[in-house]
């Protein structure tokens, strides 16, 4: 999916894409027409502006997300899967990304990146992880055989739900706001019996939307709240908060560190390159030399690390898989 392609052509409305005043609840239908066999554009662009004006209800995402599911990709999983949605503000920087998927695999979990491959000039982490001779899986085999070498993978969205890649372009075509981004990172591969979802997001109003869904549908959670967008990201404090079956569990976070906000910045060259066609390779350098103790390893993602380990291994004490008939 191009998504610079789209917003260059098609940049939003002045004014447009500011919080909209709430309208009347899309219905449970109409969002299954959404994610249907190919609704008409008339009526799909019909609502998405709906969506865009809906302001958000939980309900309304539950609904979408619940309709998504269903056009989700079966990905078997014999313990619990982490993943890492890449959606605009859910993921962070590319960077930490990769970092935390590399550094988990090579831990031996199951790690599914999940977003698009390309998104209006920002690097993402699939050309992070590309860089790093990382290809993105195009199917469930794919996936299983990355896992069995102890790579993380990464599948895009037109492979993991190709209706809601659709929404998703679609909806940035119009320039209208809406749930979608954060339905993506809900997403729970079929065939997965526990999922942990490491997510990252510094808006207020999307994290609350997180909590909500989190306890709504007893999902499990490590939110991080990295700060900038950029490498800044990696030398911040991160903001945790761990959600195991929708609950809190503080008892599961490390202690922050206090010299976190005064590492050194990680590739500052890339991130200030942007798109720039060696920007993703800069980044991977600097990834492996963190990987391979070359450098040290901020404190921000280390905290990362450390929260969804604990998480990890309180799922896996659990002799049942979790969640409920909403997720």
């Amino acid at each position: 999916m191009q998504y610079h392609r789209r917003r260059a052509m098609h940049p939003p409305t002045p004014g447009r894409a500011a919080s909209p005043t709430p309208g009347p609840p899309v219905t449970a239908p109409a969002l299954a027409r959404l994610l249907g066999s190919g609704p008409p554009q008339r009526e799909l662009d019909a609502l998405l502006v709906a969506l865009h004006f809906e302001g958000g209800r939980l309900d309304t995402l539950l609904g979408l997300l619940q309709a998504a599911q269903k056009h989700c990709l079966a990905i078997a999983s014999d313990r619990p899967m982490v993943v890492l949605p890449a959606y605009g503000s859910t993921h962070g920087s590319a960077e930490t990304v990769a970092l935390l998927a590399l550094a988990l695999a090579r831990d031996g979990h199951q790690v599914l990146v999940h977003g698009p491959l390309s998104d209006a000039g920002r690097m993402t982490p699939a050309a992070v992880l590309g860089a790093l001779g990382l290809p993105p899986a195009r199917g469930a085999p794919e996936v299983q055989a990355a896992w069995a070498r102890r790579e993380p993978a990464f599948v895009p969205i037109e492979r993991l739900c190709p209706p809601l890649a659709t929404l998703l372009e679609r909806r940035l075509l119009l320039g209208v706001r809406g749930p979608a981004d954060l339905v993506a990172s809900m997403l729970r591969p079929a065939g997965a019996p526990r999922v942990l979802h490491v997510m990252h997001q510094d808006d207020e109003a999307a994290s609350s939307r997180i909590r909500d869904w989190a306890a709504r549908v007893e999902a499990d959670v490590v939110r991080a709240g990295l700060g900038d967008r950029g490498y800044g990201g990696l030398r911040r404090p991160a903001r945790l908060e761990v959600m195991l079956s929708g609950q809190p569990r503080p008892d599961l976070l490390p202690a922050a560190d206090a010299d976190a906000a005064a590492l050194a910045p990680l590739a500052t060259a890339a991130h200030q390159a942007g798109a720039a066609p060696d920007a993703a390779a800069t980044s991977a350098r600097c990834v492996q030399e963190l990987l391979s103790g070359a450098r040290s390893l901020p404190a921000a993602p280390q905290r990362v690390l450390d929260a969804a380990a604990s998480a990890l291994a309180a799922l896996s004490a659990r002799p049942q898989p979790i969640g409920s008939a909403l997720y």
